[in-house]
């Protein structure tokens, strides 16, 4: 007894890729395993790192009147163990802990099965299996001192865990990403909605809307709005029953799901649309208001009803019609139905089927359809970390993918903390709650719900001993008058008062995204002797510092206020209004502050204003906490001597603009970025640059064949001449290492012009110049760029159609040679050898130039004709 046995002994294999191991079914070496360790009775079966696949369920069933030691199925944790659940079938799953002799009296602990503990691995749906057949991968009925630890799921339309009856158990550090069902009632993929604010006319972008739409809930996206449709005008053109709290303009939406009706005594549930399939058999759902119950709530509009849960057993041929497992007791029509819950809490419906004493510690669901927990009859619940995110946009081609509820909670008492995202659609609200066994308490949670939605918390109608509380829920919604009246809704848009007989709920402490002057927050007093409260008197009344220790769980670390609780009064400069400290366990075991960011009030206030800034500190490597930077209008350091920007010698330190020269080191993706700054005058009195004060510098570097790096290339900018008038003239120079291996300055941009450095080329080889555009062209050689010392050759504008020549002599005189040329008639000057006459077409006009010379016969101008005759030697 207590032994561990290795799954690997058994032959089982973790392939290094999930395609490997969906190729090769390990079920029956896996069952293997589990069979011997469940006949030795065990204590551990650890499985190996790597995919693991199997074609079918994993039957993981140990009776506990035999097996009394606890078992413990083990991975190498959630990136090294990975199950594959290679086969198909929404009720199967691939852990499966149920008794083959039937649940039992649930009051007899010998139907369960024996303590289990499942952690350390990660979980999926093989690729090969579609995502309307996608099995689960735990079904646990009558649970029982179940621990699930350290576990990572991608779940596809299907519950990811399926528990019932839960006894003794805790969830710790569990993340399910998907899952979840849900019955599509409408399509609005390539529609586009909008409303103006303060309006309840909404119009489509295409014929849309029938009269079935009515009283169904639309979500449009971006403002994330929840309009519930009053009337329908035409395809186009509807009415909903509020006002639209935003404007919203050609925004996508989703529909809510399908709603459905059933009669008592009967298994027939008739949804509203085809919404159904063939895969479908064998899910589990929920009718609200389809269950009789002495319970006192009106789910469904029935009184004294609650959730059916059944199993659907088939799907008529036009899938309308689903039929179920078990009949419902109570009539209920047009009613919301749950499907597949990614995290499932049920009751056996069997004496002592509750779920009592159950914990969770940090439970994660991620982007899921349908609704990520549903209990019910839980009592004693501890749900302290429960983290909730829907989905917030339709996304196009899948009208399934919709959050319907965020948690689901019937007849249960406890605790619930949390952080719930996303924007479910329904027409009650984030988190439903139906009937409450003794109290239900909401403690610390966050949440965000739709504008026009008709609560966070719906609470339907209570038992007369049961009760819901709300303390410190931080809702974050657009903050319209309506939605801070509906934190908790109730089948009254606006709450009864917060004291009704013995059904209470309390709303201390609640704290939107903002406070304005009509939404005030009360229990101020009480809020400062807790975590995250209330901040009341923003600006110039007062202020509250929060400390958050990132690291695990986050921690309070307290509050102040000047003046008094009663009396506040303004903040001082530098007062911290909240603080962030970085935590570490350091070797010694003892948890150390690594780094802070505090944000303070930079002056005192003024004119109604607290204007702010970021102080940031850190501890050194010798142990010393020191502040380091400051960030308001200018990123600066606190102490220029210790506070740098960039590596080694190449720092950033206090830094002033125009008053220094920078060098920024660029070598690709290699090194990065350094920055060296070099200042006139001193770093509290900078002095003006002078004439050729480098004042950037870009550096492009390579390595080398011989290891080293080397600059090729550089782009710096200087000074040009000193600072006058507030003004700074610069040049700009582009270096080069030539083939000789030296970096010099090629060319120079100079007062608008490109000047080259000494002799230039533009191209390269015989096609140096291949095109060049100007209205004049200008050449001029010599270095000083001098036409009258050095000469220059000028070929001036069309209109003057003329080639200069010009030069001056050693005597001074300037000489020059003007050519020219009737571009229009091509008259201009030609050569050849021998006459023309009878031999050159030319126009009139034009000159020729004979190449063998000779008395007489050298020069000739064309002076009649149009052809090749009336050339005349000159």
């Amino acid at each position: 007894m207590g032994e561990t046995v290795l799954a690997s002994e058994f032959g089982v294999i973790g392939f290094n890729s999930a395609a490997e191991a969906e190729a090769v079914d390990q079920r029956a070496l896996l069952q293997a395993a589990i069979d011997y360790a469940r006949a030795s009775m065990a204590g551990v079966l650890e499985l190996p790192a790597g995919h693991i696949a199997v074609a079918d369920e994993l039957d993981l069933f140990w009776e506990r009147a035999t097996h009394i030691e606890p078992l413990t199925l083990k991975g190498q944790g959630t990136r090294a163990t990975a199950l594959i659940a290679n086969f198909a079938g929404v009720d199967k799953a691939m852990l499966r802990v149920v008794n083959p002799d039937g649940y039992g009296d649930g009051s007899d602990l010998n139907m369960r099965s024996t303590a289990m503990t499942i952690s350390d691995m990660s979980w999926r749906v093989g690729s090969g299996i579609a995502d309307p057949d996608a099995p689960m991968f735990l079904r646990y009925p009558n649970a029982s001192d179940v621990r699930l630890s350290r576990l990572h799921a991608n779940a596809r339309n299907n519950s990811a865990i399926a528990m019932s009856g839960i006894f003794n158990s805790i969830v710790e550090d569990v993340t399910i990403f998907g899952g979840g069902h849900t019955f599509v009632r409408k399509n609005a993929d390539g529609v586009t909605f909008s409303i103006n604010q303060g309006e309840t006319t909404l119009t489509a972008s295409e014929a849309h809307f029938t009269a079935g739409d009515v009283g169904r809930v639309i979500k449009l996206s971006g403002e994330q709005q929840a309009l519930v449709i009053d009337s329908v005008t035409n395809g186009t053109t509807a009415e909903v029953v509020e006002t639209a709290q935003l404007a919203s303009a050609a925004r996508a939406a989703i529909w809510e799901p399908s709603r459905a009706s059933i009669d008592d005594a009967s298994n027939q549930l008739v949804f509203e649309n085809a919404c159904l399939a063939a895969s479908d058999v064998g899910r589990w759902v929920y009718v609200f208001g389809a269950r009789a119950g002495n319970t006192g709530g009106t789910l469904g509009s029935t009184s004294g009803t609650r959730p059916l849960r059944a199993q659907i057993t088939a799907v008529s041929g036009d899938f309308t019609t689903a039929t179920l497992d078990r009949n419902a007791s109570a009539t209920v029509a047009d009613t919301v139905v749950v499907a597949s819950p990614v995290f499932d809490i049920s009751s056996t419906e069997l004496q002592y089927n509750e779920t009592n004493d159950f914990q969770i510690t940090a439970l994660n669901i991620e982007v899921f359809n349908s609704c990520a927990l549903y209990i019910e009859e839980g009592l004693n619940l501890d749900l302290r970390r429960v983290k909730t995110h829907g989905r917030n946009v339709p996304v196009p081609g899948r009208p399934d993918l919709v959050t319907h509820f965020d948690a689901v909670l019937i007849r249960s008492s406890g605790y619930y903390r949390g952080d719930v995202e996303g924007f479910p659609v329904n027409p009650y609200g984030t988190i439903f709650v139906g009937d409450v066994i003794t109290a239900l308490s909401f403690d610390a949670v966050t949440g965000t719900s739709l504008e026009g939605a008709p609560g966070f918390i719906y609470w339907d109608n209570q038992n007369s001993y049961g009760s819901v509380r709300v303390h410190d829920l931080v809702h974050n919604n657009n903050l319209s008058a309506r939605q801070a009246d509906r934190i908790v809704g109730t089948t009254n848009p606006t709450p009864a008062p917060e004291v009704a007989g013995n059904r209470s709920w309390y709303r201390s402490s609640l704290r939107p995204t903002q406070v304005t002057a009509t939404k005030k927050v009360s229990g101020f007093r009480t809020a400062l002797q807790s975590f995250m409260r209330a901040v009341v008197g923003l600006g110039t009344e007062g202020f509250q510092a929060i400390g958050i220790g990132v690291n695990g769980i986050p921690t309070f670390r307290g509050s102040r206020v000047r003046g008094t609780e009663a009396a506040p009064a303004a903040v001082q400069q530098y007062d911290p209004l909240v603080s962030i400290d970085g935590e570490g366990r350091a070797d010694d075991g003892e948890m150390v502050v690594a780094g802070r960011m505090v944000l303070r009030a930079k002056a005192n206030p003024a004119a109604g204003n607290v204007e702010g800034e970021w102080l940031i500190a850190r501890r050194n490597s010798a142990g010393t906490f020191t502040e380091v930077w400051v960030l308001n209008d200018d990123l600066v350091p606190v102490q220029d001597d210790v506070s740098y920007a960039g590596l080694g010698t190449n720092r950033l330190r206090g830094a002033y603009l125009g008053t220094f020269g920078a060098t920024t080191e660029l070598n690709g993706a290699v090194v990065p970025i350094s920055t060296f700054i070099r200042r006139r005058g001193t770093d509290g009195a900078p002095s003006a640059v002078l004439d050729g004060d480098e004042l950037m510098r870009i550096r492009a570097m390579g390595r080398a064949d011989d290891g080293n790096d080397v600059e090729a290339a550089r782009i710096a900018a200087f000074a040009y001449g000193a600072p006058a008038g507030g003004n700074l003239r610069g040049r700009l120079g582009l270096f080069v290492r030539t083939a000789a291996g030296a970096l010099a300055e090629q060319w120079r941009v100079l007062e608008g012009a490109l000047r080259p450095i000494g002799t230039q080329n533009l191209g390269a080889g015989d096609a140096r110049i291949n095109e060049l555009h100007a209205t004049r062209l200008r050449l001029y050689p010599g270095a000083d760029h001098n036409p009258f010392n050095n000469g220059e050759l000028n070929i001036d504008a069309p209109a003057n159609n003329r080639l200069r020549v010009r030069y001056r002599g050693a005597d001074g005189t300037e000489r020059s040679v003007n050519l020219y040329l009737d571009v229009a008639d091509d008259i201009g000057v030609l050569k050849g050898v021998g006459s023309p006459e009878g031999v050159v077409t030319a126009p009139i006009a034009s000159r020729y130039l004979n190449k063998t010379g000779g008395a007489g016969q050298t020069f000739w101008v064309k002076e009649s004709g149009s052809g090749n005759t009336g050339w005349v030697a000159k």
